[in-house]
């Protein structure tokens, strides 16, 4: 996992991030790949000390998908 972009205000920290990872398990409904694939997506905590609170995420789900299934991504995914 890569942070790509973090911001801070007050009890909240936004984060923008890039993973890349192997899909060897699975889960997901299908079976495994092998595949290297490449997600993004952006979380939001809330922290207190050193502790996290709450999390919000979204992520490319679709594209995670696509290149799990072997399709060519949409027009809306951007690496």
């Amino acid at each position: 996992m890569d942070i790509q972009d973090s911001l801070s205000e007050g009890d909240r920290v936004c984060v923008r991030w890039i993973c890349t990872a192997k899909h060897t398990g699975d889960g997901l409904g299908m079976a495994p790949t092998g595949s290297t694939i490449e997600v993004t997506g952006t979380t939001i905590l809330r922290v207190a000390g050193d502790k996290i609170l709450e999390a919000w995420q979204n992520w490319d789900m679709l594209g995670m998908m696509e290149q799990l299934n072997g399709l060519s991504r949409s027009a809306t995914y951007l690496a």
